[in-house]
């Protein structure tokens, strides 16, 4: 692999650098000139070795030299928002979840090829919102997978409608309120 130009197939490219362990990943990227690509991998890969605040820092840079960039919104905010979530700050965070969840939900008016991510911006954001103890809005949010999921038949969420009706029903049972457990629970048997 020649480590001082960027790759022309960057698909080979990925597959080829993921049999490599995340160190060697990252010193390989740190040689290539930058890009948005590059940018959105290495902020994978800091994530990946626990260095949150790296990747923030990388995510960054990424939003300030490729403002428009087409990964800005289906990735690099999805790893800035799980490198704030790994440090606790969690309503910076949901920021990056909403920032991901609006440019899903537009790139679904247009094309459905886009579910499996917009469904995992959802679930991070619900699952922050829980971290949060803001039960009402995880809930709601989760409802929101469940009506999308409900709405088209070719949707599918990232583990399975099941894995989100059993998180609602769960939610609901330890809020106390367990009639509405049940029915969603009779609802999902049907």
């Amino acid at each position: 692999m020649d480590e001082d130009i960027l790759p022309k197939d960057f698909d080979k490219f990925e597959e080829e650098i993921w049999k490599m362990t995340p160190e060697k990943r990252i010193e390989l990227l740190e040689r290539l000139p930058e890009n948005d690509q590059i940018r959105l991998l290495k902020a994978n890969q800091l994530n990946e070795l626990g260095r949150y605040e790296e990747a923030i820092e990388c995510c960054d840079k990424a939003i300030e030299q490729f403002p428009n960039s087409k990964y800005l919104e289906k990735g690099i905010q999805n790893e800035k928002g799980e490198a704030l979530e790994n440090l606790g700050r969690y309503e910076e965070a949901i920021e990056c979840w909403d920032k991901n969840i609006k440019h899903f939900e537009k790139e679904l008016k247009k094309s459905t090829d886009t579910d499996g991510p917009f469904s995992s911006s959802l679930s991070d954001k619900a699952e922050t919102l829980r971290k949060l103890g803001r039960y009402e809005e995880e809930i709601n949010l989760l409802a929101k997978i469940m009506e999308i999921d409900e709405a088209d038949d070719s949707y599918n969420d990232r583990f399975g409608s099941e894995h989100t009706w059993w998180h609602v029903a769960g939610r609901l049972n330890d809020l106390g309120r367990h009639e509405e457990a049940i029915k969603l629970c009779d609802k999902v048997k049907h």
